[in-house]
């Protein structure tokens, strides 16, 4: 027990030494940001913004309007854009300097939770970019229809002020418009067939998350 005890000790402390050598290397410092930028002082406004993000993010764009400021989240900083020029000039930036690409595979750890074939090969991005965007004029009634059907079963029509939980509601819905365009009627409605992309988009996210708090070596 005391060399488990032991050996538990030192995992933390090398997992601690790593998390504070990689806050360190702040290649942001130059960002300005509405609470504390240090390698410790920084995880309590993570702390803040995960309990208070809408008053971090208004009183980071009270107070730089017009500019870019950052925000401490648990695993890294948040950029935020707060102008049409610079939207545009961010929206212009070349993919070899910022990669929608490359932002995804690492918000989503995605090597691991999708497996390296999904992000080294990209087949499914220009399918669903330019042969599914053309071809989707064909499907317009359908997706109106799922839309209309979907909304009236995750949110049906009452008389007065009815309590919905917004995001399961949401994910229902988008989960069936969704599945009308790529499986169509009947599965597209199957309450099981939903339930099951729902949950493995939700695990990738959660398992993303958990895998940022993991030193990197310990990842696979």
């Amino acid at each position: 027990m005391n060399s488990m005890n032991s050996i538990s000790i030192i995992t933390g402390l090398i997992s601690f030494g790593l998390v504070i050598y990689y806050l360190r290397q702040d290649k942001l410092q130059h960002i300005p940001s509405p609470g504390p930028t240090g390698p410790i002082s920084s995880w309590f406004a993570a702390y803040r913004y995960v309990r208070h993000g809408f008053e971090v993010v208004d009183e980071g764009y009270r107070k730089y309007k017009g500019r870019v400021f950052r925000i401490a989240d648990l695993t890294h900083w948040i950029v935020v854009v707060t102008s049409p020029a610079l939207i545009q000039e961010l929206r212009k930036a070349p993919e070899e300097q910022l990669s929608f690409k490359e932002g995804i595979r690492y918000s989503l750890q995605a090597d691991h939770t999708l497996g390296r074939e999904a992000t080294s090969n990209g087949y499914h991005v220009p399918v669903i970019r330019t042969q599914l965007t053309r071809h989707l004029t064909p499907f317009f009634a359908d997706i109106h229809d799922e839309i209309v059907q979907s909304f009236a079963d995750v949110v049906p029509p009452t008389e007065g002020w009815a309590k919905v939980p917004v995001l399961k509601a949401t994910m229902r819905v988008v989960s069936r418009v969704s599945n009308r365009v790529f499986v169509g009627l009947p599965y597209c409605r199957d309450p099981e067939f939903c339930a099951i992309g729902i949950q493995f988009a939700t695990d990738v996210v959660k398992t993303g998350l958990a895998l940022h708090l993991t030193p990197i070596f310990l990842r696979p």
